[in-house]
């Protein structure tokens, strides 16, 4: 029981904090009179809203709806969802981000959009982190906390903003199919090589080598080179992430070949001739070709045989060694030009006519 007793007041409060629910009442006495005023009061016991729990966080690619992993990093500028799952979620109002030392580096606040923060019930919420703006606002973060609108934190949750990495390039180079090849001198066919490779996280290839140039990224079609000799091929592809480097060879097997006692004669005549021919002494050059012959021919009678020809027809200084190389299939074009016949360095059989026209017996 309260009592005072006033006459009046206008200037004076009288404050009670009552416990439970109770009522007020005000006597006034005048002479023999008495006036009574009550004033109830209604104390309702409140409950204080509990503060939110985290208990898992899943965070999802938005681009290909896949789970991250590991689950609790995302690399700076991948556009992701994170989903939070707890207890007393409903409230959220917004995500604090902290770092190490638990310094707050920002927050992402509920504005009651979907596309920030948006609560599904009181189990569960999910928000995104995309964009250059958020990503400046939270590097740095190893944890966050979900606050409600009554001010209730939850627990710290690991969350960590990780710096992309830029991998080192991969290179596969091949040739033919493998690291190395074969030619042989005698098959023309056999010089002709297919380079092919892939690589990853490049943004130049380099050729060097027995090829040099700037190449595609990747090329599964393959390049096609003519090689008759032992040769090495180089191919260096470069990315932010370093450089890789690969080659592939090519190695000489000329196949062995066994002349019979005719072949032989023919070579040595061949060779007779050519002294004789290239000497001036007047003696007669004679020869008849049956076999094709191409770069790399590997035939010494009827390429002798040839250089001598292509000699007294002026196209041809060189040696005779009845090797088909470089200045001989320069030569043989010279001789098809001269006389009209594609110039091809390929001695078919038009340009073996011609020639059986000049020189066979």
């Amino acid at each position: 029981m309260l009592s005072h007793t006033v006459i009046n007041n206008s200037n004076q409060d009288y404050s009670y904090t009552p416990s439970s629910s109770t009522t007020y009442t005000l006597a006034c006495t005048g002479g023999t009179n008495t006036v009574y005023k009550t004033v109830p009061v209604t104390v309702t016991q409140t409950t204080a809203t509990p503060a939110p729990t985290v208990t898992s966080v899943t965070i999802m690619s938005i681009a290909t709806n896949q789970e991250l992993v590991p689950s609790n990093q995302v690399t700076v500028g991948t556009a992701v969802y994170v989903y939070v799952r707890g207890t007393n979620l409903l409230e959220t109002a917004k995500i604090d981000f902290y770092n190490a030392n638990n310094q707050l580096l920002g927050s992402i606040v509920n504005d009651g959009t979907v596309s920030n923060i948006a609560v599904a019930s009181a189990s569960s919420l999910r928000f995104p982190i995309a964009g250059s703006s958020i990503y400046n606002l939270i590097t740095g973060a190893s944890q966050f906390r979900v606050v409600t609108a009554s001010g209730g934190s939850s627990n710290a949750v690991p969350f960590t903003i990780t710096t992309p990495t830029t991998p080192a390039p991969t290179l596969d180079f091949t040739i033919n199919g493998g690291l190395s090849a074969t030619v042989d001198p005698a098959n023309f066919s056999s010089g002709w090589m297919a380079l092919k490779w892939t690589s990853t996280y490049a943004t130049s290839c380099t050729a060097s080598g027995g090829w040099t140039g700037v190449k595609l990224l990747n090329n599964s079609t393959g390049e096609s080179k003519y090689v008759s000799a032992a040769t090495t091929f180089t191919l260096t592809c470069t990315g932010a992430g370093g450089s890789a480097t690969k080659s592939v060879n090519v190695v000489v097997s000329p196949t062995a070949y066994n002349y019979n006692q005719s072949q032989t004669a023919s070579v040595l005549n061949a060779l007779f001739s050519a002294k004789n021919a290239l000497s001036g002494n007047g003696a007669t050059f004679g020869y008849e070709w049956n076999n094709d012959l191409q770069f790399g021919s590997f035939n010494i009678a009827d390429v002798g045989a040839l250089q001598i020809a292509l000699t007294k027809e002026g196209v041809f200084n060189g040696e005779v060694t009845g090797g088909f190389y470089n200045q001989t299939y320069g030569a043989v074009q010279a001789f098809q030009a001269k006389y009209g016949i594609p110039a091809t360095g390929f001695v078919g059989p038009q340009t073996r006519a011609k020639l059986n026209s000049l020189f066979a017996k």
